[in-house]
């Protein structure tokens, strides 16, 4: 579950509550939700939130809970550079 899970079932009131617990502001969590101007959470910031509401997924909260987010970190680990053998070892 994301913010924009919380927003659209508990509404502002969600969003407050998890703000208070967090010490953030509720609207910047409502920016987050509605992806205003591209946002989305840092890891680090969606380890924080998900530290206050169990019902929040890490992994949601950085890549939005209508991605695939096994086939994004699965991309990326394919766009990251191998080791090649040294073939003069």
């Amino acid at each position: 579950m994301d913010l924009s899970d919380i927003y659209r079932i508990e509404g502002i009131q969600g969003l407050r509550a998890i703000a208070e617990r967090a010490s953030v502001s509720p609207k910047y969590l409502y920016q987050l939700a509605t992806r205003f101007q591209g946002r989305r959470c840092s890891p680090s910031f969606a380890l924080r939130l998900a530290e206050v509401d169990p019902k929040l997924s890490v992994t949601h909260l950085v890549f939005g809970s209508k991605v695939n987010a096994a086939a994004c970190l699965g991309q990326a680990y394919r766009a990251a550079p191998t080791l090649q053998e040294d073939p003069h070892a």
